[in-house]
């Protein structure tokens, strides 16, 4: 039987005080060129130092397992940015810090494992939960504040939303638009009730707009046809030969992106068309959405990017992005859409994930 071991990712490379402090003993390769870094310390005390480190972002992930796994499955020790993957018979081996530090975000019975993220202590005047509108669960009522500055929720059944998008989100549900499914996922839709408290977009710390040359006009006015899937970096190459552009210019855009310095574990995969020349400009916190309730993560764009779309061309452009759906599966290369919504909080995944909790439990009806 192989010895439980820890399998560690670490922001750049371990120093020798984190050879000490993690009892590191050597490495075994990675998905992406990653190497992660082995330990067989005592998991109570490995577990309190990765605490720490997960959320002083010295460490990038890492994951608690039987054994080694063979490198198709390593993934598992770097998929979730911020937080420690745990096989569900070992998670008990953390002691008493695995119930009241950490909060498990994600259970997969399937593959035996819970991702457990590192709850941080918020100041004092950080917990004061601001005003929060509670409206009559109705279409009528929840619409009327859509698009208000003020945060407002709305206990209401998903089934009933569903039956009739346009009542509740009005324009944001149009195709060519986009939002609708962005709101309802965000706000917790996907999950095993039919219960859900409705967000309007101020309660998650999200904006509407249509800013000129932006994604989300040019595809209102019907100037722009735009084709996607969301995925990780990792899978980014496998998906990319189920679109139209040419398998060079995706290797070219992939080569792109793969030499930016951002974190972001999570791409966008887009083709756009055009019938005029626009220039495109992707804006920072984009929201992208899945085109249905998938149990797929809700996008955003984490680092801007401008194009030029020349009529009859297909331009390939891969967005780096941030996850918004601590609690879903990854992208696996559904098609997402971008909506004229806007999250423009966070520089890193776990600033994104840590402000979107802090929405959630002050938004609570």
């Amino acid at each position: 039987m192989q010895e439980s071991v820890f399998l560690i990712c670490f922001v750049g490379e371990p120093s020798p005080s984190d050879w000490e402090r993690f009892h590191l003993e050597g490495s075994v390769p990675g998905p992406g060129g990653r190497l992660l870094w082995m330990s067989y310390g005592w998991p109570a005390d490995l577990g309190r130092v990765l605490f720490d480190a997960l959320l002083g972002e010295r460490v990038r992930s890492a994951a608690f397992l039987p054994g080694i796994p063979p490198e198709d499955l390593r993934w598992l020790a770097t998929e979730w940015w911020g937080a420690l993957v745990a096989h569900l018979d070992l998670a008990d081996l953390l002691g008493g810090a695995s119930e009241s530090q950490w909060r498990r975000v994600h259970i997969d019975e399937n593959r035996r494992i819970a991702v457990l993220r590192p709850q941080r202590e918020r100041a004092e005047d950080e917990q004061h939960t601001p005003p929060v509108r509670v409206l009559e669960g109705t279409a009528t009522a929840y619409r009327d504040d859509l698009f208000s500055e003020l945060p407002a929720v709305a206990r209401v059944r998903l089934s009933e939303v569903r039956q009739d998008l346009s009542s509740w989100f009005g324009d944001l549900a149009e195709p060519d638009v986009g939002g609708a499914i962005a709101l309802l996922t965000l706000s917790g839709a996907g999950q095993d009730s039919d219960g859900l408290v409705l967000r309007n977009p101020a309660a998650l710390g999200l904006v509407c707009e249509y800013p000129e040359h932006s994604l989300a006009s040019y595809r209102r006015d019907a100037g722009l046809q735009v084709r996607g899937v969301g995925t990780t970096l990792r899978e980014a190459p496998r998906h990319v030969a189920e679109l139209r552009a040419s398998a060079e210019d995706w290797a070219h855009e992939l080569g792109r992106l793969s030499e930016t310095d951002c974190a972001a574990d999570y791409v966008a995969l887009l083709e756009l068309a055009a019938l005029h020349d626009p220039e495109i400009v992707m804006g920072e916190g984009t929201v992208l959405e899945q085109t249905a309730i998938t149990g797929a993560q809700t996008l955003s764009v984490a680092r801007p990017r401008s194009v030029t779309v020349s009529i009859d061309e297909i331009i390939p452009v891969a967005l780096p992005a941030w996850c918004l759906n601590a609690s879903l599966r990854a992208p696996n290369g559904e098609p997402v859409r971008p909506t004229p919504l806007r999250f423009s909080a966070g520089n890193s995944q776990r600033e994104v994930w840590d402000t979107l909790s802090d929405r959630l439990e002050r938004s609570q009806a």
